[in-house]
């Protein structure tokens, strides 16, 4: 299944969501339905089903923070491709599997603060040339990522 229209799920019936703790892969899923989120979410530390972002391919909006942070299962952020604004902060911290965050790449605003560090294979590089290409009203902060 994918949110873009092809397979089980399309954008078309996507809405506003409220806040949203995403605690497992079913969590994850049930992002299908939002469009947009008005308030934060938190994909929830530790947390050991969620090996990908796919439920999110609908989202095109946060209003407050999104944070993915000791997520050890996620190698990726490719659900995020209609992702265009964060009102808050965009918080990727201490995920040690995540190698990819080129899902991001329709991201052009964040509000609040970006902190991306601690992702041991997430190549510096790649989320310098992720920063650059952002708008970001608050502080930002990447270290610790990988040397590759």
């Amino acid at each position: 299944a994918d949110a873009d229209g092809g397979g089980e799920w399309g954008c078309s019936d996507a809405g506003v969501c409220g806040p949203r703790t995403i605690g497992s892969g079913a969590d994850m899923d049930s992002m299908a339905a939002c469009s947009s989120v008005s308030g934060d979410v938190l994909v929830y530390p530790f947390s050991t089903d969620i090996g990908d972002t796919e439920g999110m391919g609908c989202l095109t909006e946060v209003s407050g923070d999104l944070n993915f942070s000791d997520i050890d299962t996620l190698t990726n952020l490719d659900g995020l491709s209609a992702l265009t604004t964060i009102g808050g902060d965009l918080v990727i911290w201490g995920n040690d599997t995540l190698a990819d965050i080129s899902g991001l790449s329709s991201l052009t605003t964040v509000n609040g603060d970006v902190e991306i560090e601690g992702n041991d294979v997430l190549c510096q590089s790649e989320v310098d040339a992720f920063i650059a290409g952002l708008t970001v009203s608050g502080s930002i902060s990447t270290e610790d990522n990988g040397d590759c």
